[in-house]
């Protein structure tokens, strides 16, 4: 089987990182998923609406329906916005099948793009599927569900008719769904990278965020030589380190070691510096 093609993100440091788009199926096969479990919250709402006219009366009951679509208006609208926020351009069903929203231009990704690509799903998909299963069988009902159906349509095949495989949602956010493969590099093997041989200050750690540590983790994990050069003489400008590095791969190594020991302290204590332009850390 054909492998998904990749793609060069160039991020705001200028180091170019390659990614690999998420296939078309495994798109649909995560969005089956994250209906599926939306379908089960409705349930679940449902059968408390149903319990909550049992214990009441009949006009408590009217309310409850009220409440039920409520809920389901709710769901359908924050369940894609609340994980992707969450989990870092993940729903349940992308973390199962392995793949995530990032920006496409290498920045991190922002609550403004996870928010309009998600709203942009009820015109694509609710809308019309909506209004198809509130068709009436009328004259003009074949007619309308012809239009609603070529509606839905085109935005469906969209991904089909461009080479990043966008949707709309993605077109207007700016966005990019790739393979997300388990990561390399855990706690343990960030653990083996300490190295007496590079130790760095507080104020050298200092100068990037969880951004840049997961961009040079995508960096090590290519481990392209002529990327890890660069990054590492962009690291060491930065920093001001004043030796030269002979050895980019150990000290990229060292690095991650180090700063991410240094952010995951800082996040005991409630403290998240997001990039290298968040100050509040």
């Amino acid at each position: 089987m054909a492998k998904n093609p990749m793609r060069d993100i160039i991020t705001p440091e200028g180091v170019s990182l390659g990614v690999r788009l998420a296939d078309r199926g495994t798109r649909g096969a995560a969005l089956a998923l994250d209906l599926f479990f939306i379908f089960l919250a409705v349930i679940a709402l449902l059968l408390l609406v149903l319990l909550y006219y049992v214990a009441f009366d009949e006009e408590a009951g009217s309310i409850g329906i009220v409440l039920l679509f409520l809920g389901m208006f709710f769901l359908r609208s924050c369940y894609f916005i609340y994980f992707e926020l969450k989990w870092n351009g993940r729903t349940p069903g992308k973390r199962i099948c392995g793949i995530r929203v990032i920006d496409r231009h290498g920045r991190p990704l922002e609550s403004k793009a996870i928010i309009s690509r998600n709203l942009l799903r009820e015109l694509e998909i609710f809308i019309p599927m909506g209004l198809l299963a509130s068709e009436t069988t009328s004259q003009a009902s074949a007619l309308v569900t012809l239009l609603l159906l070529a509606w839905s349509g085109v935005f469906l095949l969209l991904p089909f008719f461009n080479k990043d495989r966008l949707r709309a949602g993605d077109l207007v956010a700016g966005t990019l769904v790739i393979e997300a493969p388990k990561a390399v590099l855990d706690h343990d093997m960030s653990r083996q990278y300490r190295s007496e041989a590079y130790r760095f200050t507080p104020q050298q750690l200092d100068a990037y965020g969880i951004h840049e540590l997961q961009v040079l983790e995508g960096a090590l994990r290519k481990s392209d030589p002529q990327t890890l050069a660069d990054i590492a003489f962009r690291i060491a400008r930065k920093i001001q380190w004043p030796d030269e590095v002979r050895e980019p791969e150990a000290f990229l190594k060292a690095y991650y070691a180090q700063l991410r020991a240094l952010l995951e302290n800082k996040m005991l204590f409630g403290i998240r510096r997001k990039d290298k332009f968040d100050k509040k850390a």
